[in-house]
């Protein structure tokens, strides 16, 4: 199972928000990584 937000692998029991899983608090916080927004933007 990967972050939703950094992507890297979670190692024992994830982090549950709006059912993403988070490796940790921190990244729960920072919400899921959306690629699709960066890349629309520099398109511009």
């Amino acid at each position: 199972m990967k972050c939703a937000s950094c992507g890297e692998k979670i190692k024992g029991d994830p982090v549950w928000k709006d059912d993403e899983p988070y490796c940790s608090e921190e990244c729960a916080d920072m919400g899921p990584f959306e690629e699709d927004e960066e890349e629309e933007e520099e398109e511009k």
